[in-house]
């Protein structure tokens, strides 16, 4: 799966892992490819090193990523603030919790987000406080 805003593409491998492999920056290899670079190294130079994450549910029936909202700059008296940061890329984890509805005798499905984190190569608590709603 790949994010909405093509930054980090996603593999949910087995039992919980995550490899999470960073997408090059088309603006940026665009610009080292004309400044002479090779198609190689203007590639490598703007795209981090794939990594494993561990998700804290094994039994996964679906994930996603999620749409986040984009950074947006305010003016006040016509002085630009500060733009904050962009949005890390979130992902919704619907998984198994190993237990039934004592009703109907389903399995009982729950949902987690997470925020996928490209500079410390983790995954933090997700932006959405929906952890652990049965479903």
């Amino acid at each position: 799966m790949v994010d909405p805003a093509g930054k980090l593409a996603a593999l949910h491998l087995y039992d919980g892992l995550l490899k999470v492999m960073p997408l090059p920056n088309a603006a940026a290899a665009a610009e080292a490819l004309l400044s002479g670079a090779s198609s190689s190294s203007a590639l490598g130079a703007t795209t981090a090193a794939p990594y494993t994450a561990r998700l804290d549910e094994p039994s996964v029936a679906d994930m996603c990523f999620l749409h986040t909202p984009a950074a947006t700059s305010s003016t006040s008296a016509g002085v630009a603030s500060a733009v904050p940061p962009p949005p890390l890329p979130a992902i919704a984890v619907l998984y198994d919790s190993g237990s039934t509805n004592s009703s109907s005798g389903a399995r009982v499905r729950k949902l987690k987000t997470y925020s996928v984190g490209t500079r410390d190569q983790e995954l933090m608590a997700g932006p959405w406080p929906v952890t652990g709603k049965p479903f």
